[in-house]
């Protein structure tokens, strides 16, 4: 992948892909840039250095930040898109660990 363009549209794609795949009928909206997480409620947003995040799900305001930057293959960029897509359908009540990761491979899987 070699521009931030490319990226966004692949991300779009990607995630119009997994939501239809997922059944997820409220799809959440994407932001690709730091001064637009800013614009969400700071309750919401917390204090996260913003440069060290591939994703972030953003559950009051149904909203996916990904940090383009942080991602060098189209391979990285699906992971990520899952990833943000399971703490969706979980609505965040499922922690990182095993089972979330079993769940982000078994997605990955029905493509």
């Amino acid at each position: 992948m070699k521009n931030s363009v490319e990226k966004r549209q692949l991300t779009l794609r990607l995630v119009n892909h997994y939501c239809d795949l997922l059944e997820i009928k409220d799809r959440p909206d994407l932001i690709f840039y730091k001064k637009d997480i800013l614009q969400l409620p700071r309750e919401e947003r917390g204090n996260i250095t913003y440069k060290r995040l591939c994703g972030c799900y953003y559950i009051d305001s149904n909203v996916i930040y990904v940090n383009l930057s942080n991602h060098k293959t189209r391979k990285q960029l699906i992971d990520t898109v899952i990833h943000e897509l399971v703490h969706k359908v979980s609505e965040c009540t499922l922690p990182h660990g095993v089972m979330f990761d079993n769940m982000v491979k078994l997605i990955s899987s029905l493509d």
